[in-house]
């Protein structure tokens, strides 16, 4: 593109570690090579492997092309790690989880050329991403005036117009029948003052749609809830959303606007070079990643990126670590446990008079965590969680007996209907918690490095502004944009990044709309090897919610 004779570059030679995906590749099928285009996408290698063959190389998703009869697979191409991809892209996106996707195609959809890594088999597949709730939060509980609340409020404009691009509908994204926003209860006299104050900040900052409900309303309003609730807050905004198809969605469509997806792929090594000449003879900084084999073979590859963009969630530190500078990560990222636990749903009422509640359940929050809630997930599943215990482990994901009976008591202490449930599974998250109540986002113009981390529990239902927020970033980097405003209150984070401009959220390439979860549930259930067959590829479901909601009999 024009501009990118006037920018500052950065050349990344990515260390990536490929992992096990060449061995879960499906066998057969069309190699798909990316066609170059006006807007300069990464290119693909014609000289790639598939299925079984070709130790030491790393799974690439292929830019969208249109099907000829033959499914593309999760991973279109096998890329060689020693092969060097000389071609610049514009921007380099660490990280394929829910937050790694959104901005990829929020760049992608702008019309700059994407490549994204990321460490797992499949997009959507760390344990922070596979592990949300399937909630659509509004931050009536975010810290006043932080960026994580303004990015959430304006999330909530998005999503209509986001979520058709997409391909999803009522039924994927944006709540179900028994679904009408949520409630926040009190419990106590204390938490009655808590709530008070938390309508206060809410109509403050705008939200007028919030209001306040004691008894009896309460009880004619959520008939599920037990008669001991005192009062609440209704936020009419909040939905249950699928949590594994909104990130895959956003990576397919990422790919229909170009992006490339190297999955497999742990970034290990970042450079910052003085030696880059522009387009126009200028002088700019260059940063260098550099790409290992997970297998032992030590070959590596040089991806060149005029904007690198840390996406990296739960190792989003050691991802910051990595650039050397004094100081390092200018944040901690301290991994927060939530353990959930699903039950099906009991008999009919006319049987046990037991009710299903039609609202999310949340609890008070607390400056800690927005605490425990128990809603009905998109598969009629009931869903009670998350705990939150901040742990060591960055991978433990278990889920002890104690907090299984805590969370099953827990849960029949406000909705009574679970008493009479079944369990169907278990599962936990990590989220990214820091040693800031707000996200940690922030660029640095002169080496073109983008920082998105500190998203803790929120990433999935803020992504739409998030992304909007961090493809501003990126366009003015890429202008070379450096008359920034002085910075604001916020830690680590510029006015003008805290005021993002507002940038279209519509799709020159929509997804074609995704089928009802009862057709993708019996296509999983038929295939009995863990995919899905969706938008002409075959995903991998990674997300407990889902493929127990898949799994299940009921």
């Amino acid at each position: 593109p024009p501009h990118a004779q006037r920018c500052r570059s950065s050349r990344i030679m990515l260390r990536v570690r490929l992992s096990r995906l060449a061995a879960a590749l499906p066998n057969g099928g069309a190699l798909m090579a990316a066609e170059a285009s006006r807007n300069r996408r990464p290119s693909c290698p014609t000289d790639g492997t598939w299925g079984g063959g070709g130790g030491g190389g790393g799974g690439v998703l292929a830019p969208y092309a249109p099907t000829t009869g033959a499914k593309r697979g999760l991973a279109s191409q096998v890329m060689p790690v020693g092969r060097a991809v000389d071609e610049i892209v514009d921007v380099a996106v660490i990280g394929g989880g829910v937050v790694g996707c959104a901005v990829a195609r929020a760049a992608a959809v702008s019309g700059h050329s994407v490549v994204v890594y990321e460490r797992e088999d499949s997009v959507a597949a760390g344990a922070a991403s596979s592990g949300n709730s399937g909630l659509g939060h509004t931050g009536y509980d975010a810290p006043d005036g932080s960026l994580e609340q303004r990015l959430l409020r304006q999330s909530i404009s998005l999503h209509p117009a986001l979520f058709r691009s997409l391909g999803l509908r009522q039924h994927h994204a944006g709540g179900c029948p028994r679904s009408a926003g949520s409630l926040v209860v009190a419990w106590s006299l204390d938490e009655v003052d808590t709530l008070r104050k938390v309508l206060e900040e809410n109509h403050r900052s705008g939200d007028r749609e919030v209001r306040w409900v004691e008894q009896p309303e309460l009880g004619v309003l959520e008939p599920a809830l037990a008669h001991t609730a005192l009062a609440a807050v209704h936020c009419p905004h909040e939905v249950v959303v699928e949590p594994w198809l909104v990130p895959v969605a956003y990576a397919e469509n990422a790919m229909r606007h170009g992006a490339v997806f190297c999955l497999g792929t742990d970034v290990v090594g970042v450079e910052v070079n003085d030696d880059h000449r522009d387009g126009s003879g200028g002088h700019a900084s260059t940063t260098s990643l550099t790409v290992r084999a997970a297998h032992g073979s030590g070959s590596t590859r040089t991806q060149v990126a005029r904007v690198v963009v840390n996406c990296g969630g739960l190792f989003g530190d050691d991802v910051e670590n990595l650039r050397q500078v004094d100081g390092g990560s200018p944040f901690t990222v301290t991994p927060r446990k939530g353990a959930f636990a699903l039950f099906a749903p009991p008999p009919p009422p006319s049987q046990t008079g037991a009710v299903l509640p039609r609202h999310i359940i949340e609890m008070a929050p607390t400056g800690f965590t927005k605490g425990v809630i128990v809603w009905v997930n998109l598969h009629g599943q009931l869903v009670v969680g998350p705990t939150a215990l901040d742990v060591e482990s960055r991978d433990d994901r278990t889920v002890t007996p104690a907090e299984l009976a805590w969370l099953s008591d827990f849960g029949a202490t406000v909705i009574p209907a679970l008493a009479e449930c079944t369990l169907v599974g278990t599962y936990a998250g990590l989220r990214p918690a820091t040693q800031f109540r707000d996200y940690q986002i922030g660029s640095n113009p002169d080496t073109g490095w983008i920082t998105v981390g500190g998203i803790r529990s929120t990433g999935l239902s803020a992504s739409p502004g998030i992304a909007e927020h961090t493809c501003d970033l990126i366009s003015r980097t890429l202008r070379g944009d450096r008359d920034r405003p002085p910075p604001s209150s916020l830690l680590g984070i510029s006015t003008a990044a805290a005021n993002p401009a507002g940038l279209s959220s519509a799709t020159a390439v929509a997804n074609e709309e995704a089928p009802p979860l009862s057709l993708l549930k019996q296509d999983y259930l038929a295939r009995a090897d863990g995919m899905v067959s969706l938008w002409g590829r075959e995903w991998r479901v990674t997300h407990p919610q889902t493929f127990l909601g898949f799994g299940a009999t009921h």
